[in-house]
């Protein structure tokens, strides 16, 4: 299970929304933000979803539009059951609407690249290990 609250930069925006109420398109600078971060990680920003259109000079050629329909068939059976898109309490991110059409482009191999897990993964160990380490230090401590 992917958890897209691990992957680099997405807990801080998950804590911007939650602390700021923010909502997709009420504030270009977060938008941005969001965008940055999904960029980084997928290569894609929240407006890129799904397979690219054929270019306006492409319009008489078929085959690019049947590409392109190829394409969106490929998209619409990404399988997006790996991936845990809740908080640490198990709710649904506030996030989740806006990330999830991007994770499904990068997942069908439509456009974008897929994050490095592996890295995210070793964070979250780590962060995991350092908790608990402190906790039984408190622990520890008391009489």
């Amino acid at each position: 299970m992917i958890r897209f609250i691990d992957l680099p930069g997405v807990r801080d925006l998950e804590n911007a929304a939650v602390l700021q109420n923010r909502i997709r398109g009420a504030d270009h600078e977060y938008t941005a933000k969001v965008d940055a971060v999904l960029f980084a990680l997928f290569g894609l920003r929240s407006d890129e979803v799904g397979p690219e259109e054929p270019l306006d000079d492409e319009d008489d050629n078929l085959e690019a539009w049947g590409r392109y329909d190829e394409a969106w068939k490929v998209f619409d059976q990404a399988d997006l059951s790996g991936w845990d898109f809740t908080d640490d309490h198990g709710r649904e991110l506030l996030i989740a609407n806006q990330v999830r059409g991007v994770v499904q482009t990068a997942a069908s191999g439509v456009r974008g690249r897929m994050p490095d897990v592996s890295a995210a993964k070793a964070v979250a160990w780590g962060d995991t290990l350092s908790a608990e380490a402190e906790r039984f230090r408190r622990e520890r401590r008391k009489p």
